[in-house]
């Protein structure tokens, strides 16, 4: 139950911005919630907005805009969904216009972007969280949600009223004491966003082909290794744990087909974030996710091959280098085995 009215501010307002903003607004109607967007999506969302989802979710939403950052000032929370590379960006504005005891809760990919807050924002409460669904723009007015899937983030009060008001709702929040296990669980099921994007497909067709499947479960059993040589233990947040996702990956199409992706339930059109960002000619946010696991391994003094080459494909990519893969070529061009 709500007990009291909140302003909760989100700041990068792109496509998991948008869509987890507005459910929470629908599913939180006496509080304000303000989107912080760039003008051109400003544009667009002032028109309204439609929420649908792979499982019949269809609703509609009318938000309340900002392009600049002066809303921040009377925020009660804000939340951080830019891209990892804009999080420097964001910070300063958050220095600048919000109160010093407004906490913030970052919702973006990978662990980099929570150390940078914290280290930045030493006196500022930041709460950490993570989407495990993947939200895509679908024309000016649509963000789908097109898996399964909903959002973790450390225990606050705020969060605690939200979390009973989002219950059973398309962006439903758990609330965990301990987000570092979920970051890693969630950075295993990102590892996915670059074979995504280069293949050039969307995620279903991806991942029916088992090509690309070995690239995946290479560079995840290399990460699991890895973490494991660290001590760290990621939390399962997908359908299956990390383990079990790489024995499937390796299942011939026809079993994998009907078996995995009928437990994940991934909607046709579906595609990575860095696939969007492919197609916008954006930075993405390799370094805060393949990088990362090639950072840890670098740390405890071992490789990481796999990761190490798909983050240089990637780079290439971003530097107007080739994008498209087909399957067989990108096993080769990362030595994918097994």
């Amino acid at each position: 139950m709500i007990h009291s009215p909140e302003h909760i501010v989100i700041l990068g307002a792109g496509a998991v911005g948008c869509f987890v903003g507005a459910t929470w607004a629908i599913a939180a109607p006496d509080w304000r919630f303000t989107l912080i967007a760039r003008p051109h999506l400003a544009q667009d969302l002032a028109g309204g907005m439609r929420l649908t989802d792979y499982d019949g979710l269809d609703r509609k939403y009318a938000p309340q805009i900002e392009t600049t950052p002066e809303a921040l000032r009377s925020a009660t929370l804000i939340v951080l969904t830019v891209k990892g590379p804009a999080t420097q960006a964001a910070i300063a504005q958050i220095e600048a216009h919000a109160p010093a005891d407004v906490p913030v809760l970052t919702l973006q990919n990978g662990l980099e972007p929570a150390r940078l807050l914290k280290q930045s924002m030493p006196d500022r409460e930041v709460l950490t969280g993570t989407v495990t669904f993947n939200v895509s723009r679908q024309g000016k007015n649509q963000w789908h949600k097109g898996s399964r899937g909903g959002v973790f983030a450390n225990e606050h009060p705020i969060l605690r009223q939200l979390a009973e008001a989002a219950e059973g709702g398309p962006a439903e929040l758990e609330l965990v004491k301990d987000m570092v296990p979920v970051q890693w669980g969630k950075l295993l099921l990102n590892l996915n966003n670059a074979v995504n994007a280069l293949s050039g497909l969307t995620l279903r067709e991806q991942l029916s082909q088992r090509t690309y499947r070995r690239v995946l479960a290479a560079s995840i059993g290399e990460a699991l290794d890895i973490m494991e040589y660290a001590a760290i233990l990621p939390m399962r947040v997908g359908a299956t744990t990390p383990q079990a996702a790489v024995r499937l990956l390796r299942l011939p199409d026809f079993l994998f087909t009907n078996i995995a992706l009928r437990i994940q339930k991934m909607d046709a059109h579906a595609r990575s974030s860095m696939a969007d960002d492919f197609a916008a000619g954006r930075l993405t946010e390799i370094d805060d996710l393949n990088g990362e696991i090639v950072r840890l391994a670098h740390e405890k003094g071992v490789k990481a091959p796999v990761n190490a080459a798909i983050l240089k494909l990637v780079k290439l990519a971003e530097n107007g280098g080739r994008r498209q893969y087909s399957g067989p070529e990108l096993v080769d061009a990362v030595k994918a085995r097994g």
